[in-house]
């Protein structure tokens, strides 16, 4: 087997992660439940609707059932809880939900005045009346605010609670969404502010491009006002795209090296337990976790050294350039 610089690297890379070996002997098996993944599909929502009658049976069989609800419902709802804060600006933010408001309340107040017994609440967004306005089903996930000034924040939507969601810009001084600003549209789409006119965004820029758990995977830039199509690929993630793509060119050499690694360690702890004494074992284990801590540092350099070296092979292209690095 002719092992080159590349797949050298990659062992090295694969050895340091435990039971990686064990992943490529056994792969996953396929997916039963696949079919799942159509959440709002007619045969995922029967089957919903079935295990919940089934829940519900039980439940409400049990006399203790009244009881338990009411109290829980009573303990969610009161209205002397203690707001569960955090910082926003200098001043205290929290989500309030009761009877009221389902969906909640995102609001603020000083720090000051949330030590008071009833402290004076500004509210940013209510999102029940945002959903009755827009027809929509709305939840708040949360707000990304822009450093230092957090006056400018992505509120993250979510239409009927699910992980895809839609981000818009939201002036927290006015307490008004900014007509003209960041607006991104409904997916799975983890996002940063980089400044106060660009942002990093990883998300489905094309048809496919998410993982198998329907995740993104390719992080681009987006400056203020510019359309979707002019976002640039960020060349660090760019890199590691290409490291991956050398793992995966290298899979079949890897997996036979890594088999074979787990293959001696397999043997050598079954001729351990069978010839060495209990008493040596320890000192054994002890002189193994060693060599580890001694060899842990080559994959981090390999990794390094690769991601130099890509970085260095992507310097400077643009978006077409990139990709067609990617392809090589």
């Amino acid at each position: 087997m002719n092992m080159g610089p590349k797949t050298l690297v990659c062992f090295v890379i694969l050895v340091a992660s435990e039971g990686l070996a064990a992943d490529l002997a056994n792969p996953l098996p396929a997916d039963p439940f696949v079919w799942l993944e159509d959440v709002h599909g007619a045969r995922a929502m029967d089957w919903v609707h079935a295990e919940n009658a089934k829940t519900l049976d039980v439940l409400e069989k049990d006399p203790r059932y009244p009881a338990l609800l009411a109290s829980a419902r009573a303990f969610a709802e009161t209205p002397d809880r203690i707001p569960t804060p955090s910082f926003l600006g200098g001043q205290v933010q929290n989500l309030w939900q009761d009877p009221a408001h389902e969906h909640g309340i995102w609001r603020r107040t000083s720090l000051a005045d949330f030590g008071n017994p009833a402290p004076h609440w500004q509210t940013l967004i209510d999102v029940d009346a945002l959903a009755r306005a827009e027809h929509a089903n709305w939840f708040f996930k949360g707000a990304n605010c822009e450093q230092p000034a957090e006056r400018r924040c992505l509120v993250y939507l979510s239409d009927g609670g699910e992980d895809a969601g839609s981000w818009r810009e939201f002036d927290v001084s006015t307490g008004r969404f900014i007509t003209d600003g960041f607006n991104l549209p409904r997916g799975k789409q983890p996002t940063i502010w980089e400044s106060r006119d660009a942002l990093l965004v990883a998300r489905e820029w094309h048809t496919g491009e998410v993982t198998v758990t329907g995740y993104p995977y390719i992080l681009k830039r987006l400056q203020r006002g510019e359309p979707f199509s002019a976002a640039k690929i960020d060349q660090s993630i760019a890199a590691l795209k290409r490291s991956a793509a050398l793992v995966k060119a290298n899979v079949p050499q890897v997996a036979i090296v890594c088999l074979v690694f787990a293959a001696i360690r397999i043997v050598a702890s079954i001729m351990a337990s069978v010839f060495v004494p209990r008493s040596a074992l320890f000192v054994g284990s002890l002189v193994q976790d060693a060599l580890l801590m001694l060899i842990l540092p080559i994959p981090i350099l390999g990794t390094v050294l690769l991601y130099l070296d890509i970085r260095r092979q992507t310097e400077g292209l643009d978006d077409a350039g990139v990709r067609a690095a990617l392809a090589t």
